[in-house]
């Protein structure tokens, strides 16, 4: 959902701080409206204990497991709050991170095929790159065209939707609304646009630092050609960690420029780029010097940003978020959208296949009149009826007055009658019990446009339409819809053979592009 209000509140939620920025639109650029950072672990709320506050307080730290808006969500929200209440800002609705080892962030490529068809592409071709079912994430995604080679680069980004879901509830819980829900890598990427230090001709190299964990991004002509996260600690190897506490993190950046450069583009690194929610340790920084020789640049936050002199380096990632709505980015990736997306489509949806709907069953009734007791013949049955009981005085005198032969060859003439009835009342009984049938295995997204009935031998034709804005979707539906009809006995009695799904394919409806299918049973 694109973000037009002329006030934008990042809320960055790390492995130690709450960072809340509020930033407002000028004309001559964003300006900064107000700031705050809190500890997510209070150290106040130790003392008159017996352990000495400092080491309890990291010792709590210490404990925290995996990412707290996830695993401590009590301690986030607390953390919020005060961060709300030192900043005297008025939030409701806010732009927040992905923790950094949530987003999954791929590039592929494929052929080059024509826009209305990327999603449904990119969503097959993305079930090889990630690791859960499609249908287990949120997603959002970028595409470079490259007409002349008739290929797509695509950008990928997923998330859990538990994770997302998880997110969103702690947040409302405090009554505020998520705008948008981003990587770390992406709201990075808007501020280092914005201060004019990423050039999109070069291959440039992004570090996030977050806690114990970094991510390792490399970026050329508005594209994330790689993405990974690492532990900056070795977990297997701690001698060495002993010798140099970032060998395993250096060690994992030289695999990365390796891979990028002789896999995937061939080019050479020319700039990276130190970003964290913390202070960089100088030696960490003197050993990217030493050891990759090219140019090193921290992540600035004062540059471009008005009113913004007291801020540190540190809140780059409060400021990325915040930078949402107010500049451009070509690397935005937004994995709360699609809740948006969704309810929009389905009220759209809604109202769509209500009037196909409507229209169906102004066919239905049409034909139905073939087959069906129209209102007149009601009527006409009604006097017929009150007719007959008036003469049943004089029929019973003429039954008195007839022979037995005459009386034989009437009860021949009122059997026939009954049984041509019969045959007539058999048949409407036949399909209204069909139908009723039908009415409960049809799902409310598919419809009915066309219903052909023979009796000798019994055959029913249908044929109908689906409408859920996904092919892929609308075929799972009608298969589930046909495989419901042959498990129903009411459906498949009086047919002897079983029911034939006939073609599904894709049709029109007005400027809706919607799937076909035709049933047969006989």
């Amino acid at each position: 959902m694109p973000v037009k209000e002329t006030k934008i509140t990042g809320l960055y939620v790390g492995s130690n701080f709450v960072d809340l920025m509020q930033l407002e639109r000028t004309s001559v650029g964003p300006r900064l409206v107000g700031f705050a950072r809190e500890e997510i672990v209070e150290v106040n709320s130790h003392k008159g204990k017996d352990v000495p506050p400092n080491e309890e307080f990291e010792a709590l730290k210490k404990s925290l497991v995996g990412d707290p808006i996830l695993h401590n969500p009590n301690m986030v929200v607390q953390a919020i709050k005060r961060a709300i209440r030192k900043s005297n800002l008025k939030v409701k609705e806010i732009i927040v991170n992905l923790p950094l080892e949530s987003a999954m962030v791929r590039y592929f490529q494929i052929p080059l095929i024509p826009e209305p068809e990327w999603r449904r592409a990119i969503k097959f071709e993305a079930k090889r790159h990630i690791p859960f079912a499609i249908e287990e994430v949120f997603f959002d995604f970028q595409v470079v065209p490259r007409e002349e080679e008739k290929r797509m680069e695509v950008m990928f980004t997923a998330v859990q939707k538990r994770e997302v879901e998880k997110i969103v509830s702690v947040l409302a819980q405090m009554d505020l609304k998520v705008l948008a829900l981003e990587p770390i890598s992406s709201c990075v990427s808007r501020i280092l646009q914005l201060n004019n230090q990423i050039n999109p001709a070069q291959s440039t190299v992004v570090i996030n630092i977050v806690g114990d964990s970094a991510s390792v991004n490399i970026l050329k002509n508005n594209i994330f050609y790689l993405v990974r996260d690492i532990k900056i600690a070795s977990e297997t190897a701690p001698e060495e960690e002993e010798k140099s506490p970032y060998a395993n993190l250096l060690n994992e950046i030289k695999f990365s420029f390796n891979y990028y450069e002789k896999k995937l583009k061939q080019e050479k690194i020319d700039k990276i780029i130190l970003c964290s929610d913390g202070e960089i340790d100088s030696q960490l920084l003197e050993r990217f010097k030493e050891d990759f020789k090219i140019k090193i640049e921290l992540g600035e936050v004062t540059k471009r940003i008005l009113n913004a002199e007291g801020l540190v380096p540190g809140f780059c990632f409060a400021a990325g978020l915040a930078l949402r709505g107010l500049v451009k980015s070509n690397l935005e990736a937004n994995l709360w959208q699609q809740e948006e997306i969704i309810r929009k489509v389905a009220l759209e949806k809604e109202n769509f296949v209500k009037t196909l709907v409507a229209e169906g069953m102004l066919a239905i009734l049409i034909l139905g009149g073939v087959f069906f007791i129209t209102d007149a013949q009601v009527r006409t049955a009604r006097e017929e009826l009150d007719k007959i009981k008036k003469q049943v005085p004089e029929v019973s005198a003429e039954i008195r007055s007839l022979s037995f032969t005459q009386l034989e060859s009437k009860k021949k003439d009122i059997k026939a009658e009954k049984i041509a009835l019969g045959r007539i009342m058999d048949k409407r009984i036949f399909l209204t019990k069909k139908l009723n049938e039908f009415n409960k295995v049809l799902p409310d997204n598919l419809w009915l446009k066309m219903l052909s009935w023979s009796r000798n031998p019994h055959r029913l034709d249908l044929k109908g339409g689906a409408f859920l804005g996904d092919r892929q979707q609308e075929t799972e539906s009608v298969t589930q819809m046909f495989s419901n009809i042959r498990k129903n006995a009411v459906l498949r009695e009086g047919f002897k053979k079983d029911p034939k799904i006939g073609t599904i394919g894709e049709g029109r409806e007005g400027k809706y592009r919607i799937t076909n299918f035709d049933i047969k049973m006989e």
